[in-house]
């Protein structure tokens, strides 16, 4: 496999490509770097190769390319959503410096989680709430705040303590006195409706 991404990966050179194919395998199959995509190979023969590159477009990792994910999960198709979010993922892995980093880690953990709640798993949409909440921020998350759809989903199911340790996570990068307020909302065992565009008192 290292040898078929050499070709796909010369702009990032051998120890990239080493990366790549080390994060594809962590992955369970599916992964994107800068200019090649991996994908399983369900028509390969037993003992055959698993993975075939195609080229993509190098102008992937871009803001709102984790809406391709999103917008899949809104139409039923969880595999394809999951595989999209893991990809762009990947991606991630080789453009930390690039603005939108902070969007992609965090939009994409965050769907996972919902993906996972949908199979039932409420263990692995914990996981994903919480690497969602360790994204170093973007100018769009510092500024309107992130996302809450998994947090208030995980919340219908009684799973107070993870949504309160997002919270804190999501105070690091997003100053918005409703943290605060929705943590001490928690603390108090109430209930609170969380909406980044809300206006919320301060502590």
């Amino acid at each position: 496999m290292l040898e078929a991404c050499k070709p796909l990966l010369s702009g990032v050179g051998e120890t990239g490509c080493e990366q790549m194919v080390a994060r594809l395998q962590q992955m369970g199959g599916y992964a994107h770097g800068p200019l090649g995509s991996a994908r399983p190979r369900p028509s390969a023969k037993a003992g055959g190769p698993r993975f075939q590159w195609v080229r993509i477009p190098s102008g992937s990792f871009r803001m709102g390319a984790e809406g391709v994910a999103e917008q899949l999960f809104k139409a039923g198709d969880m595999e394809r959503a999951e595989a999209r979010s893991r990809e762009l993922l990947a991606l991630a892995d080789f453009h930390a410096e690039d603005w939108n980093y902070g969007n992609a880690v965090h939009k994409s953990h965050a769907l996972l989680g919902r993906i996972a709640l949908r199979a039932g798993d409420v263990d692995g949409a914990k996981k994903e709430l919480l690497l969602a909440g360790q994204t170093p921020g973007s100018p769009q998350l510092n500024s309107f705040g992130p996302d809450f759809d998994l947090a208030e989903e995980l919340l219908d199911r009684g799973e107070v303590s993870s949504v309160q340790e997002y919270l804190k996570l999501c105070g690091k990068f997003w100053k918005n006195p409703c943290v605060d307020y929705w943590l001490s909302e928690l603390e108090a065992g109430r209930r609170p409706k969380m909406n980044r565009f809300d206006q919320c008192p301060k502590r």
